[in-house]
């Protein structure tokens, strides 16, 4: 019997590029979902690079149309895939982010999640996939369709960067917050020094990748081809069927405009108010654990640490829970300044508790970690970088790197005193070390996927600036030529990920 892959297609086409190469070697039939606007929809329709036997289009199920949300299919479908939708709907930044244009109602949060519920319901049981493919996903209705196709026994392929900057791994794991699927090892035959472990977790550096990758596309946009997006973007948003897709209904240019003239100020105002009030400047010989702050709404928090408390609730439990001959440093997230930034209160209370010491985002983070006792983080890559540094670490949220002996889980708040005296005597072995060096490149590939991104993006989308221009067959079939090699580097590994899925 042929087998029937089913894609996700979103705005970085990734998905689309791997079933364009897919297609030449393995014999099956290829379905899509397209979670796209109007503009990519239209590529969509004309194109025939990749023979699709059918593509849906989401948001053509799930307009602003908000009717009375059935409770009786909702109770039903919960039990049926062990899903809570509560859980899945707080995930969701456009339901509950404060800066967006538009506060959901509980009808509306509800109808919105039935009409994914009954379309996605819809398209599983007309072709009954054997596998999906996925990119690793930002929003509750990816992450809804892949928990429907666990529960139903569907294999997913999923990319998962890990923090390790330059691997890629090929996961099924719903939440890519675990990269591998093989059971961590008990022994390794590697012998790396110290220097060795540590020129290798360097090597790897997703910052130094995206920072790269970033100002390597827009460098080549111009300033005309900037206005000249922004134009076509300010006349998109104005289109009924922009409008039309939930949370975007009351989004117009004047209040577009209005927020970024807003969030300049606040940017201002927040930075001036934190260099005038609330720094510190650490003293490194000091004993202290190291807390750095991690932004909000993230996916880190919203998918692999949903119940956790929030990020002040959580350093006022540490500061509580520290010996008393400890500081404990608070750093801020050196991309706030992108946000809308967090409130005034929210620091005022960090600054108000006495063990407790507020840091600048500038200060040197891997100085920070070198010299600390113990890091904590609720799933930030901190805790694997201390342990490559010698470090304890705590984390409260899932991770792929959890299965280090030197970085410990948190799973009872009660417990945390105990926790942390025991971990500051804790020391990473370099056994370990090489352990997870070796069953990270067992399990995972190099290649450098933000490369493949940003080159995806510059050629489609003015260099990444906005992504709701029309584009034209020729374009994609000439970005696909040029980016063949590190396609062909995925595909193949999705193909030895099948071949393990078949033995």
């Amino acid at each position: 019997m042929t087998d029937r892959f089913l894609f996700w297609l979103n705005l970085d086409m990734l998905e689309y590029g791997l079933a364009h190469s897919l297609q030449k070697k393995i014999n099956a039939e290829y379905y899509a979902i397209s979670d796209a606007h109007e503009s990519l929809k239209k590529f969509f329709q004309k194109q025939n690079i990749v023979n699709f036997k059918n593509i849906w289009y989401y948001r053509d199920y799930t307009k602003n149309n908000f009717t009375e949300p059935d409770m009786t299919y909702l109770k039903n479908f919960e039990k049926k895939y062990n899903i809570s939708i509560w859980k899945l709907a707080y995930s969701e930044i456009l339901f509950f982010d404060k800066i967006r244009y538009h506060k959901f109602s509980n009808k509306e949060i509800l109808s919105t999640i039935e009409k994914e519920c009954k379309f996605f319901e819809s398209v599983l049981e007309e072709i009954k996939p054997n596998y999906v493919f996925v990119n690793y996903f930002s929003g509750h209705h990816t992450f809804l369709f892949c928990q429907m196709c666990k529960s139903l026994g569907i294999k997913i392929l999923m990319h998962a960067v890990t923090r390790t900057g330059y691997r890629v791994a090929i996961t099924s794991h719903v939440d890519a917050l675990e990269y591998f699927d093989e059971p961590f090892p008990k022994s390794s035959t590697s012998n790396r020094s110290v220097d060795e472990l540590q020129e290798w977790f360097q090597k790897f550096n997703l910052k130094k990748s995206v920072v790269e990758n970033q100002s390597r596309y827009t460098e080549r946009v111009t300033s005309f081809q900037k206005v000249t997006a922004m134009i076509k973007y300010l006349r998109i948003i104005t289109s009924d069927d922009f409008k039309n897709f939930y949370g975007n209904s009351d989004i117009t240019v004047f209040n577009i405009l209005k927020r970024k003239i807003s969030l300049k100020f606040k940017k201002w105002k927040h930075n001036r108010y934190l260099k005038t009030n609330f720094y510190y400047t650490p003293d490194l010989n000091q004993k202290y654990v190291y807390y750095p702050l991690q932004i909000e709404p993230e996916r880190a928090i919203s998918f692999g640490a949903p119940f956790q408390p929030n990020q002040l609730e959580l350093i006022m439990l540490i500061a509580k829970s520290l010996p008393i001959d400890f500081k404990f440093y608070v750093k801020e997230h050196p991309l706030i300044s992108w946000q809308d930034g967090r409130d005034f209160s929210f620091y005022k209370k960090i600054i108000n508790l006495p063990n407790v010491y507020f840091l600048p985002s500038t200060i040197d983070s891997e100085k920070l970690i070198k010299n600390s006792s113990l890091v904590v983080t609720i799933n930030g890559t901190s805790a694997l970088e201390a342990a490559f540094f010698g470090i304890p670490s705590l984390v409260f949220g899932k991770t792929g790197w959890s299965s280090l002996p030197s970085i410990e889980s948190v799973e009872n708040l009660e417990d945390l005193p105990e926790i942390i005296h025991r971990s500051l005597e804790k020391h990473p072995d370099i056994k370990d070390l090489n352990l997870f060096v070796d069953y990270m490149e067992t399990n995972s590939f190099e290649m450098d996927y933000r490369l493949l991104e940003s080159n995806f993006f510059s050629s489609l989308y003015y260099g990444g600036y906005f992504g709701h221009d029309e584009i034209s067959v020729n374009q994609v079939q000439k970005m696909l030529n040029e980016n063949q090699k590190l396609l062909e580097i995925i595909t193949n590994e999705h193909i030895k990920k099948l071949s393990k899925f078949t033995k």
